[in-house]
């Protein structure tokens, strides 16, 4: 018997196509979506360093797939490329290489975002870049593709040293083109960078404390630790532990430790690169063959400096047989002082 088509039976049909459309629906988006990491916030680590992402392992450098985030301060010091994941930068990234991004992807720097590409920069065919932050680029500068495909909408500041970057026209690439010289879309060149506060941490080479690490101290002595005074403000840590009192471009150190310090930068929080202190200990020296007293007259002694590889000192009623051994000669009444001196492979 044929089935009596109700007002419910409809009803009761709909839903369950509707049903079925949205989990197919649902399904085609879940599979468009791509893996995701990001470096963990205030981190200031490099782009290797598995600790400073929140995955426990970094993303490599080469055919990045995944989105990154970029949080706190991190170094490249080789070429980063980008050929399925987009690039969110929302603090400071340096890249001493290249930096490229593949056909159809996407980069954003945020208004606290700092890019600084100390190599060539390169964007595929179609893709869009939003920079709200400051962007500068040592080497060449090219967007691929032709014009009017990807966009690259620039409302921050963008340093391009390159005197003839390889750049498109048309809609999206209107910030190219700007007739004002003050206007914040402009495409500033090095001259420019060289007027600004950024230029002394951006033009002096490896941004790094001084002296870069990693540092060997003996025990008791100490080492200075600076950046250039042109910052609005500092901020050292040791181990990653806030000093408080630790507010001006130097710090004194002592003890064993990774320092770093953060430094305020035309309203950016910006990072130098820890430098890694080691303090040794001192070697413990001693003289043997030494009676603690003589009899004028009394026939001499042999002795020895430890560790071996030191040297005796010239000092009165001593021969020095050369290194680490001397002869004592207790022929005249008096006293009697030897130095031994010492150095190991640390200094100390």
């Amino acid at each position: 018997m044929a089935e009596r088509l109700t007002l419910k039976n409809m009803h009761s049909r709909l839903a369950l196509v509707m049903l079925l459309s949205f989990a197919f629906v649902g399904f085609n988006h879940s599979s468009l979506l791509k893996a995701q990491d990001s470096t963990l916030n205030n981190v200031h680590a490099q782009w290797l360093d598995d600790a400073a992402w929140r995955s426990g392992s970094h993303p490599g450098t080469m055919a990045l797939s995944e989105d990154l985030h970029i949080y706190g301060s991190i170094v490249s010091s080789s070429n980063l490329d980008f050929t399925a994941g987009n690039l969110y930068i929302h603090d400071t990234l340096t890249v001493f290489g290249n930096l490229t991004i593949g056909d159809g992807l996407y980069l954003e720097i945020g208004s606290n975002g700092l890019l600084i590409v100390r190599g060539d920069f390169s964007c595929g065919d179609t893709v869009d870049v939003w920079s709200q932050g400051e962007v500068i680029v040592t080497g060449e500068f090219e967007i691929l593709g032709d014009n009017d495909q990807g966009s690259f909408d620039n409302d921050g500041l963008l340093y391009v040293f390159d005197q003839s970057p390889d750049l498109k026209t048309g809609v999206g690439y209107g910030d190219f083109n700007c007739s004002n010289p003050v206007d914040s879309c402009q495409l500033y060149d090095e001259s420019d960078l060289l007027l600004s506060p950024l230029s002394t941490f951006y033009l002096s080479g490896s941004f790094s404390i001084a002296p870069p690490g990693p540092v060997n101290l003996c025990a008791g002595d100490s080492v200075r630790l600076a950046v250039t005074d042109t910052a609005s403000a500092y901020q050292w840590y040791a181990n990653d532990v806030l000093l408080p009192a630790e507010t001006g471009n130097s710090l004194w150190v002592k003890a064993s430790g990774s320092y770093h310090v953060t430094f305020y930068m035309e309203g950016d929080s910006l990072a130098m690169e820890a430098v890694s202190v080691t303090v040794n200990a001192l070697p413990v020296l001693s003289v043997t063959g030494l009676e603690a007293s003589y009899c004028a007259g009394a026939d001499t002694d042999t002795i020895s400096g430890s560790p071996s590889g030191g040297s005796f000192l010239p000092a009165a009623g001593f021969t020095i047989l050369g290194g680490d051994a001397a002869v004592f000669d207790p022929s005249v009444a008096g006293s009697y002082t030897i130095h031994y001196t010492y150095s190991d492979a640390n200094g100390c």
